[in-house]
């Protein structure tokens, strides 16, 4: 039992062993309780049974505070603890242990928590009746909120509800939505209200949509409830509305730009990205005008407007320069334009229309907006560098393998006459290596050219194109031997001359007296090169054109072997040979068996 006391002859115990409740007492001084600290139960145990109406606990690790509960519990002293931890569980422990109350008021809050030792010392409520509290409710309340009947009438509703309708709360009082609504939308009402109250199931955020009086869209958000007497008996619901237009209205505002953006990824150049930006924005709350000025190299100019002249450039050239220089938005004094920095780009500038959304809201659409356009730029300026390489690379490549053919044709001119004068077999040799080279340089035209080896395919013969390369190599003691009985859907050249890298390969560096082996794969279509020499490193830049082992191979024959497999829609893969070698299976082959 709480004793009854007054509010200004409150006097407080505060249980304090450890010394960390300095604030609390200052605090609770400050309130003009009259505060007895003590650091042991004993002196707990004393307090209480003087002239001490409130016993406070303080809750930590290490608190004892449930030993002096028991040992205060028939003194009638009201009871707290008072507790700086988070979360609902610091609540309802100490509650369920007994104590009257439990307090985590910051000690600044002093009038605060005044009140919530005092609710716990005194008895009686300082609170309205439930019926003021529910007039007040139905007063203020700024939103629809309503009462109805198990007959969908009116039992109550808020003031503000009346008033949206024309009508003051006593004259709806007992109506029905058939005398406020359109008939279809009341019948639609009375029949969900009617489910609800029958099915005793609860309807929640329901999302509505009409047409106003002057045709323009508004959204609301309906929850209706089933609304219980003292014995559980459905009554009637409780029901309330709230308007979401504005929410809706900027969802639909995001989506539609999301849509728009889309189209900036089909533009080419960033003057076409700059130019989309600004009929998108021409298109889109809250630009009424948009202007994109970009960075040329030598300064910002007007690339594109949502106008027939770039007049927001023109009159505000030195915030649109200060905020590309900054990267910080800022506004036009004494304007609406506001003006918003676009990466490393430029910068957009445009005038806000008289859009109802937020500022805040405004703001996040903008950002949206030149993210997009942003990584749209960045798109563009990839594909003129590409495009800037790739004409470079191709008049380099085109240039330079004319060059050296013409100069191997007068190489390979001077051989073969050298070899029909002296019959040397190393002369025939150097023809058929030079005859490679012409090949290679062929194919490294083409790549530079068209980024794949030329695409004209017959029926290939495996043994044979494999058994043509090896007749082009050194083979420097290496041999070979060929397991194949097929044929398979390739460029013939082509796939020469990836044998000819993969077994140059095994002669490099597979060791002296090496097999190489060329066959078919026995469980999927496709074919190998391995050997059984020292193996193959693991390494993802195989393939690379810049790939080296650190002698003087430079690795372009894997990077051509990669190009043949690519341009075929082949796979490749680098394992280890039964041997302990390098083992180079193509898979994802058309092939054939002989015929």
């Amino acid at each position: 039992m709480v004793t009854v006391v007054s509010d200004d002859s409150i006097s407080i115990c505060l249980y304090d062993p450890d010394d960390r409740l300095g604030a609390l007492d200052d605090a609770l001084a400050d309130c003009g309780f009259r505060i007895d600290r003590t650091r042991t139960a004993e002196g707990v145990e004393t307090a209480v049974t003087g002239d001490v109406d409130c016993l406070v606990l303080g809750d930590y690790d290490g608190s004892d505070w449930k030993g002096v509960l028991d040992s205060v519990s028939d003194s009638g002293v009201a009871t707290v603890v008072y507790t700086g931890r988070e979360g609902s569980r610091s609540i309802q422990r100490p509650l369920a242990a007994g104590v009257d109350d439990v307090v985590r008021v910051p000690p600044r809050y002093g009038s605060l928590l005044r009140r919530r030792i005092e609710a716990a010392t005194t008895e009686g409520s300082t609170f309205d009746s439930d019926g003021e509290q529910f007039r007040s409710l139905l007063r203020s309340y700024p939103h629809t909120l309503f009462v109805k009947d198990t007959d969908s009438r009116f039992a109550n509703i808020t003031t503000q509800t009346a008033g949206d309708y024309g009508y003051d709360r006593a004259s709806l009082i007992g109506k029905t939505d058939f005398e406020i609504l359109p008939a279809e939308l009341a019948a639609e009402n009375y029949e969900e209200e009617q489910a609800i109250i029958g099915g005793d199931r609860p309807l929640l955020d329901k999302v509505e949509h009409y047409v106003d009086d002057d045709g323009n869209d508004q959204w609301v958000s309906t929850t209706k409830v089933p609304r219980y007497d003292d014995d559980g008996n459905v009554v009637g619901i409780v029901g309330g509305t709230q308007y979401i237009t504005p929410a809706k209205k900027q969802e639909q505002l995001l989506a539609d730009l999301h849509e728009a953006s889309q189209r900036l990824a089909r533009a080419k150049t960033k003057a076409d990205v700059a130019t989309t930006a600004v009929e998108i924005a021409a298109e889109t709350e809250p630009f009424a005008h948009a202007e994109v000025a970009l960075d040329t190299g030598s300064g910002l100019a007007p690339t594109a407007t949502s106008g027939d002249i770039s007049q927001l450039f023109a009159d505000h050239r030195e915030t649109f320069e200060a905020v590309f220089a900054t990267g910080v938005a800022d506004d036009v004094d004494g304007t609406s334009c506001r003006v918003v920095p676009i990466g490393e780009y430029g910068v957009l500038g445009y005038h806000q229309s008289g859009t109802p959304a937020s500022e805040a809201f405004v703001d996040r659409m903008v950002s949206v907006f030149t993210a997009n356009v942003e990584a749209a730029l960045d798109r563009a300026e990839r594909e003129r560098q590409l495009t800037e390489t790739t004409r470079r690379i191709e008049e380099f490549a085109t240039l330079g393998s004319h060059e050296l053919r013409n100069k191997l044709q007068v190489v390979v001119g001077n051989v073969t006459d050298a070899h029909e004068e002296y019959d040397d077999p190393r002369l025939e040799r150097s023809v058929a290596t030079l005859d490679r080279i012409d090949r290679l340089l062929e194919q490294l035209l083409q790549l530079a050219r068209t980024g794949s080896v030329p695409h004209q395919r017959e029926w290939v013969d495996v043994e044979n194109a494999a058994t043509a390369a090896w007749r082009t190599i050194d083979n420097r003691g290496t041999t070979l031997s060929v397991d194949s009985t097929v044929t398979v859907d390739a460029n013939r050249s082509a796939l020469v001359g990836m044998f000819e890298f993969l077994l140059e390969n095994v002669v490099d560096h597979a060791g002296d007296e090496a097999v190489a082996t060329v066959g078919s794969l026995p469980d999927r279509p496709g074919f190998y090169v391995e050997d059984d020499g020292r193996g193959i490193p693991s390494d993802p830049d195989l393939f690379e054109a810049a790939y080296t082992t650190g002698d003087s191979d430079t690795g372009y024959g894997l990077y051509v072997t990669q190009a043949v497999v690519d341009a075929h829609d082949w796979d490749i893969d680098v394992t280890e040979s039964g041997d302990g070698g390098a083992r180079f299976e193509i898979t994802s082959v058309d092939e054939r068996a002989e015929y």
